[in-house]
């Protein structure tokens, strides 16, 4: 697993976000069993001259009903 660069609890203790340093979010039950993954994508695409994309993800938040996340293009 690559580096966290980002975790968020959810207000009710059932659910836990850790989003790693290759911009991957993880999901987590109340047990510490995983149960999903998905990559995040910025909110203005900007791709290098490498043709990969650039962006951080400065925040990420989880309520009971859904995971949000901010990500931006400013390295």
């Amino acid at each position: 697993m690559a580096k966290i660069a980002a975790i968020a609890w959810a207000p009710n203790n059932l659910k836990l976000a850790i989003c790693t340093s290759d911009r991957i979010i993880h999901l987590f039950d109340e047990m510490g069993e995983k149960k999903d993954k998905f990559s995040t994508k910025p909110v203005e695409p900007k791709v290098n001259q490498s043709n990969i994309l650039e962006y951080i993800l400065r925040l990420m938040a989880i309520n009971t009903f859904k995971l949000t996340w901010q990500a931006v293009n400013d390295l």
